[in-house]
């Protein structure tokens, strides 16, 4: 979740908007650095549980516009998804272009995740509006300043 306010040049809110290159109907998973860091000491103080597992953190599943839009609400003004273009990212990094181009096509989709599961062993597993309301709204609001 913490992606989106890194002010990259690549992908995140930037100029009043929220810019990736990933298509408009691309669900992608989203987690907070915090849950990571839960799920981590979890691991740390049980690791005869954790030992050999893989577990893929996911908190909330989201479209772009959904992710605009929450954040929108969140912090009381339109925030617009705006697509950027391959090619354009392609001039920036071509790692992240070709990334992006797997991800749209739906050759690299994201496996299915069972959230309510990974809420029974951390409960304070935050979606997308718990981490907004928490402290991301806070971390948007300084980079719409002006716009």
């Amino acid at each position: 979740m913490e992606n989106l306010i890194t002010q990259s040049a690549t992908v995140g809110i930037r100029d009043g908007a929220l810019r990736t290159a990933a298509a408009p109907h691309l669900r992608q998973q989203f987690i907070a650095l915090d849950d990571i860091g839960a799920f981590a000491a979890l691991a740390m103080r049980n690791p005869d549980d954790y030992r050999g597992r893989t577990l893929e953190l996911v908190g909330d599943v989201l479209t772009p516009p959904e992710v605009a839009a929450q954040v929108g609400a969140a912090v009381g003004r339109e925030v617009p998804y705006i697509q950027r273009p391959i090619e354009e990212l392609r001039r920036i990094n071509e790692r992240f272009a070709r990334g992006y181009e797997l991800l749209n096509s739906g050759n690299g989709s994201v496996p299915d995740v069972d959230i309510d599961e990974l809420r029974l062993l951390h409960p304070g597993l935050m979606s997308f509006p718990d981490w907004l309301g928490r402290k991301g709204s806070e971390l948007i609001r300084p980079l719409l300043v002006g716009m």
